[in-house]
């Protein structure tokens, strides 16, 4: 999850999903992890977006680059990304 620029509220959390197996990204999946992060952590918590991807883009030591979901998810230009990096679909 990150912050992504927001116009009503200045910053909405957008989350980045990676599914396991066959499934595929659907509203009611949508709707499936937002209630159960409501449920778990709180309304506040619940995403106003969902990205569903692949593989996360992640350093060698395999940490998540977050500044490149940010860029992604607010449709900049891709930072620098010298190591293995995987695009969201």
């Amino acid at each position: 999850m990150i912050g992504q620029s927001d116009e009503d509220t200045g910053q909405a959390i957008c989350a980045f999903v990676t599914l396991q197996g066959d499934l595929a990204g659907t509203d009611e999946l949508i709707e499936e992890i937002r209630g159960q992060v409501a449920e778990k952590i709180g309304k506040f918590a619940r995403p106003k977006r969902i990205i569903w991807a692949d593989d996360l883009p992640k350093t060698r030591s395999a940490k998540i680059m977050r500044r490149l979901l940010r860029d992604i998810a607010e449709g900049r230009a891709l930072g620098r990304c010298h190591d293995r990096c995987a695009i969201p679909r």
